[in-house]
């Protein structure tokens, strides 16, 4: 009867537990999703109002050509003749063509009903400008087709183009009450703003609205954002693909789910096993059968530990791959800095890998300065203002690795309010220095694991340096001089390439 007891009450402490895991990582999901969308979102806006910009721009590129072209013929000059499609004045009774004259019969009666001049007018396929000349009225003109293939090789059509290669991207529109102006798939497909109660509350209120719909049999994760440039005024719609996260958080919670099961199989046989080793001592026969079993039983849980502990590691896959859903192929610096930063997470998280796993050097030759030169550029500092570099040796090594060494030593400095860093590199060592002193008792521990003075110091970085180098066949240290705070590290006699 207590076996039983015990038995219900840890299933249902695991049921609970697995209840509560569900609705932490369903939270986390769902957190996730409204960053990476809102991010993303948040790029896409300013970019579509720069290439509207490019667009206008391209619209008065051609406006300022069509009036300083009628100026230039009006004085009797051809200087901006080749950018025209067509040229010609006429006195009431004869036309003379100074270009375009294949074009003459398509603007045929633009000009016709004009009682004001100068005057710019869209007619037939063209732009024109108008302009009165001593003895008639000169005509310039460029075609609109021309100007909307360079406003498409250069705006948002081409912007838009580009981006519904990207698989990350289900969509991306910009709609108002007349309907759909720009879109990367079938405008058909959405529906109009008017019927969509959700967009019409965006459009009216203000208010960026997220949600999840599905649009060609796939779940989509929909960020409607007010969207207003010069006379439009509507909302933009970004749809992302959301199978990745929703097949990751499945997946994540069968894994857990699983990993539960083989926890309440491990209590249940430890239990079993306590209870079979209290029966034991009763007698010497019944101890040394027992004690067989027990060794029998031992191996068996040494097995299920290992089935735990290689669980435990697919749900930390499965957030791997949530947060690997966000690379994207896209050269836009702001996708550039997007990389960049979850790079710098996974590389973060892999050094915690490191202190207990291996180190595996990918070695080949660099300049020991242009490494330093890279770190420079990633903290934000400026050679010669915060930092100065002298000397420079190439060395056999892992370029990742000693560049998030190097980043280490200087974030450390950094931190530590250095005014000047100076880092001298020579064929025997690589020297960083910088004003200040470090305590005795901090120096005898800096290179431990989890060492760390700072609030919220991992206490891992110097403990990196350390792995890294002698990996390496180097060797780090850290002193007080004078006047200064110097960490070195001395490079092996072979590293020389």
């Amino acid at each position: 009867m207590k076996r039983k007891i015990i038995a219900c009450l840890a299933i249902f402490s695991l049921f609970l537990a697995y209840i509560y895991t569900y609705y932490l990582v369903h939270k986390s999901t769902k957190m996730l999703i409204k960053r990476d969308t809102q991010m993303l979102s948040g790029i896409l806006y300013s970019t579509n109002i720069v290439l509207l910009d490019v667009e206008q721009h391209i619209e008065q590129k051609y406006a300022d050509i069509l009036y300083n072209a009628a100026i230039s013929l009006e004085k009797g000059r051809n200087e901006y003749i080749s950018d025209l499609d067509i040229a010609y004045y006429f006195n009431g009774k004869k036309t003379h063509v100074l270009k375009g004259k294949r074009f003459l019969k398509d603007i045929k009666g633009c000009t016709d009903t004009l009682k004001e001049l100068p005057k710019a007018l869209e007619c037939k396929g063209f732009y024109l400008y108008i302009y009165p000349k001593t003895q008639g009225t000169l005509v310039v003109g460029v075609s609109k087709k021309r100007v909307e293939e360079e406003k498409t090789a250069l705006g948002l059509n081409r912007f838009f183009n580009e981006l519904s290669r990207v698989g990350f991207f289900f969509y991306v529109s910009l709609e108002d009450l007349n309907g759909v102006a720009y879109s990367t798939i079938d405008k058909r497909i959405f529906t109009p703003l008017k019927e969509d109660s959700m967009l019409l509350s965006v459009y009216i209120e203000g208010k960026e609205e997220m949600r999840i719909i599905n649009i060609l049999g796939k779940k989509v994760i929909e960020d409607v954002i007010p969207f207003s440039y010069g006379s439009f005024r509507g909302i933009m719609r970004v749809g992302i693909d959301g199978t990745g996260y929703f097949s990751t958080e499945r997946k994540m919670l069968l894994e857990i789910g699983l990993l539960y099961i083989i926890l309440f199989l491990s209590l249940l046989f430890s239990y079993k096993y306590i209870e079979r080793a209290k029966k034991a001592e009763k007698g010497y026969e019944t101890a040394k059968k027992d004690m067989e079993k027990r060794i029998m039983e031992y191996e068996a849980l040494g097995r299920v530990i290992g089935e735990v502990s290689h669980a435990i590691k697919n749900p930390l896959n499965g957030i791997g791959l949530i947060v690997q859903s966000l690379n994207m192929e896209e050269s836009k610096k702001e996708y550039e800095d997007i990389l960049r930063e979850v790079k710098r997470i996974e590389e973060e998280l892999n050094r915690f890998v490191l202190l207990i796993a291996p180190v595996r050097l990918s070695k080949s030759c660099h300049s020991q300065k242009e490494i330093i030169k890279e770190v420079i550029a990633s903290l934000g500092l400026k050679e010669g203002e915060n930092i100065k570099v002298e000397g420079d040796v190439s060395l056999e090594c892992d370029r990742n690795k000693i560049f998030e060494t190097y980043t280490n030593i200087i974030k450390n400095a950094i931190e530590a309010k250095a005014d000047m860093i100076r880092v001298y590199i020579s064929d025997k060592d690589i020297v960083f220095k910088n004003r200040g002193k470090i305590p005795k008792e901090v120096i005898d521990k800096i290179f431990e694991p989890f060492f760390t003075t700072k609030n919220k110091g991992s206490g891992i970085g110097m403990y990196y340096v350390k792995k890294i180098t002698e990996a390496h066949g180097w060797k780090v240290s850290v002193i007080n001089t004078k006047e200064d705070v110097e960490v070195k590290i001395e490079f092996s006699k072979h590293s020389r390439c």
